[in-house]
């Protein structure tokens, strides 16, 4: 879940709803992503957006809702704010990926051009938050989720991967 909490808010609803299955066997994660603005059934809350679970009962009520929505259980949740994101994206050192599309994001006044290139924390944000300024809206902005996930996958392997270098800070 990514929360779209801001300083001083005491509620927020899930901006991000992504479902991940993990095949440790086989070494595969598959994502997929809820639009934010799904409708169903939030027991108490009658026909609500699924974001708003998130902000009826926290990361409880946004798992329960989600769980019943897919149909499967779910054992564990991450739940990522704007600044945690632009923070681990930071200590990474950026992470790499492929920018479908250029675009300037009014909201954070941050352009991004089109092609494979390192973002960091700030950029990622950008990238992960933008709706408006893509040809696909909510799903352009849902796949630089999804896009921004394997990355983070990535730069976190890497950083495993050299935990053994001899000594190195990382």
């Amino acid at each position: 879940f990514g929360s779209d909490a801001r300083k001083g808010e005491t509620a927020s609803r899930s901006d991000v709803t992504m479902l991940a299955r993990i095949d440790p066997d086989k070494g595969v994660v598959d994502l997929i992503s809820v639009p934010r603005d799904t409708m169903i059934d939030i027991e108490g809350h009658g026909t609500q957006k699924i974001n708003a679970a998130y902000a009826f009962g926290g990361p409880s009520e946004a798992v329960k809702t989600l769980s019943t929505f897919a149909g499967v259980p779910i054992t564990h949740y991450v739940e990522v704010h704007f600044e945690e994101l632009k923070d681990v994206v930071n200590e990474l050192g950026g992470i790499q990926v492929n920018v479908p599309e250029s675009f300037y994001s009014d909201t954070s006044g941050i352009s991004l051009e089109a092609g494979e290139q390192t973002l960091d924390g700030d950029q990622a944000l950008a990238f992960a938050r933008e709706r408006h300024a893509t040809r696909a809206g909510d799903f352009s902005r849902a796949q630089a989720q999804r896009t921004l996930s394997i990355a983070l996958g990535d730069g976190f392997q890497g950083l495993l991967s050299g935990a053994d270098d001899g000594g190195q800070d990382h």
